[in-house]
């Protein structure tokens, strides 16, 4: 099997184009849905952790150090927003 550049085979260059447009690949559901369902849960864990840690402080954290399990939670909800807007596309 060789491969060709576009500089090559111009008119090949373009069918390609022509046909990518056409027909953009498209994701389906069952290939978003496991990394949305992990993201999400893992997010959710450190979040729920936040939030059971300001119960047993009850009131603000007394140091940034309480808010350390915000940070993965807003990673990995980002993470699985950014998954769902794949499906879209």
């Amino acid at each position: 099997m060789t491969f060709k550049s576009d500089e090559e085979d111009p008119g090949l260059a373009a069918l390609v184009a022509q046909q990518s447009k056409q027909n953009p690949y498209q994701l389906s559901l069952m290939q978003v849905l496991p990394s949305v369902m992990i993201n999400g849960i893992l997010g959710g864990l450190f979040f729920n952790s936040f939030l059971l840690q300001l119960d047993e402080i009850t009131g603000l954290p007394n140091s940034p150090l309480d808010a350390l399990p915000l940070l993965p939670a807003i990673y990995f909800g980002v993470l699985a927003a950014r998954s769902c807007g794949r499906l879209e596309k």
